[in-house]
């Protein structure tokens, strides 16, 4: 009974040292990705690459990102550190459906109209799958944790 004790929670403590450092990394990795292509409507041949940290999604992937790479170091005991997850992993859906692209998009080039045409690679759903990642992740540790 005890070995199985100790395998577990061995088990348990390799998963997080894996799995939320990796997530973390993934995270960061999402705002440098290429996630569509814009040109304005007057000028034709004004073209170029939407990146995702030109949107709210890809500023908090990289600070969450962060924060799962530290998460030792700031202290998130194992009973928090799943909900943080699910929670990161909820915000960023909900950031991903309330973001205006073409009102960040008119931030970023400073200027005050927004008749960009944006087409969309497949890459854009890049914060989708991340939050559905990080939503099995957080069920996955807190079933593992409380166990």
């Amino acid at each position: 009974m005890w070995s199985n004790i100790k395998h577990r929670s061995a088990l348990d403590l390799k998963l997080r040292t894996v799995v939320i450092p990796l997530f973390g990394l993934l995270l960061i990795a999402s705002a440098f990705v290429p996630i569509g292509a814009y040109h304005g409507l007057g000028d034709i041949d004004v073209s170029g690459i939407l990146w995702n940290f030109i949107l709210p999604t890809g500023w908090f992937g990289i600070i969450a990102g962060i924060c799962l790479l530290f998460y030792d170091r700031i202290r998130l005991n194992n009973n928090r550190l799943a909900d943080v997850i699910f929670l990161i992993s909820l915000l960023l859906m909900m950031l991903f459906l309330l973001q205006d692209v073409d009102y960040h998009l008119s931030l970023w080039h400073g200027v005050k109209t927004t008749n960009f045409d944006v087409d969309s690679f497949i890459l854009a759903n890049v914060s989708v799958i991340l939050s559905l990642l990080g939503t099995c992740v957080g069920l996955l540790l807190i079933t593992n944790h409380k166990k």
